[in-house]
């Protein structure tokens, strides 16, 4: 593809059955890491890094999908976000309300401190699995300036703003290498610690959506055959874990857009493009409703099922990608579809 702009009839603003299909793997991605950290590991440390560095870049994959879906045409701000307070910020607060009710009931939280939980939620995450949406919401003030200016920006101009972003996410490996060297970076008031973080996916995802083919599929193949063996290393040559297996690693960035350069470029039947669409839809209410289903239903059967750690894990997603998504389609019938994040356009 040139570096020209992308017009109307080029089905760049189309609906692309990929992203539906990134949406879904990622989202039964959380199920799995969440599950995993509530039915344990069976005391294999190896598994649980290694289950941990493989499904932990599926938020980035949707930082990624945000900035596919988002970038490519320029929205006034106040619509722009008032869109997005509507279909994302709204749901996830009266979510964050609704379980934070839930663990009172359970004496995970005392009720005293029910009112103050209630009041944060305008301000950060009181429900520590939906720091996502707090994080894009940031992302979106920036959203429409980003947007406006891919307009007229060139695939080489993007690409080297996101060559340089790149190079920041290195920071915390000098300073494994270096020690003493984190005195040297500002993370206050120094220029890297505006530009360096999240925000630098979303411009991912569009470059990915606009410009990626992988023509040496191989390539990308042995690429991500070989960052998945990465987990190995790490545990027989007693390097410093953390360094790799956080979401910003550059080696958990570098497997997540290794997979979502493949997924764009599988072959999807037409068949499956609206059960794709729906799926699609129904993964931010899976991504809502989730955690009670895990603390109250599957976490207790899976606790006393005596299943094998690599059969009852599997099991255990699947029966929770089920319970939710039959919650999400039951709301969806009913007139608090919209404010709770469930609402289904099958059409």
């Amino acid at each position: 593809m040139t570096d020209s702009k992308p017009s109307p009839s080029s089905g760049f603003g189309q609906r692309q059955p990929w992203l539906d299909a990134a949406r879904c793997l990622a989202c039964l991605c959380v199920l799995l890491i969440h599950v995993t950290y509530d039915g344990g590991s069976g005391g294999h440390v190896a598994i649980a890094i290694y289950d941990y560095y493989a499904v932990c870049g599926a938020s980035i994959v949707f930082f990624m999908i945000t900035g596919a879906l988002t970038l490519w045409r320029p929205q006034p701000l106040g619509s722009f976000m008032r869109k997005r307070v509507h279909r994302v910020f709204i749901p996830m607060a009266l979510w964050s309300a609704l379980t934070l009710l839930l663990y009172a009931c359970l004496g995970r939280i005392e009720w005293s401190d029910l009112s103050q939980h209630l009041l944060l939620i305008a301000i950060k995450p009181q429900v520590p699995q939906f720091w996502f949406i707090y994080v894009a919401m940031g992302i979106y003030l920036l959203t429409p300036m980003v947007a406006t200016w891919l307009q007229q920006a060139t695939r080489r101009q993007v690409a080297a703003l996101l060559l340089a972003w790149c190079s920041t996410l290195f920071i915390p490996w000098l300073e494994a290498l270096l020690p003493g060297s984190d005195t040297l970076i500002d993370r206050q008031h120094g220029p890297l610690f505006y530009f360096q973080g999240y925000a630098g996916l979303s411009l991912l995802g569009y470059y990915i959506r606009r410009w990626v083919s992988p023509k040496q599929w191989i390539f990308w193949f042995i690429g991500g055959a070989l960052l998945l063996s990465f987990p190995l290393l790490l545990r027989f040559a007693s390097l410093p874990t953390h360094l790799f297996t956080t979401r910003l690693s550059p080696n958990v960035i570098a497997l997540s857009f290794i997979l979502v350069v493949m997924i764009k470029h599988v072959r999807i039947p037409v068949s499956l493009h609206r059960l794709l669409y729906v799926a699609g839809q129904i993964t931010f209410g899976i991504y809502l409703t989730h955690m009670p289903v895990i603390r109250l239903v599957v976490a207790p059967l899976m606790q006393h099922s005596g299943l094998n750690y690599w059969v009852g894990l599997p099991l255990a997603t699947a029966l929770t990608a089920l319970l939710t998504s039959t919650i999400v389609w039951l709301i969806s019938l009913t007139p608090l579809a919209r404010i709770l994040g469930c609402e289904l356009k099958l059409h």
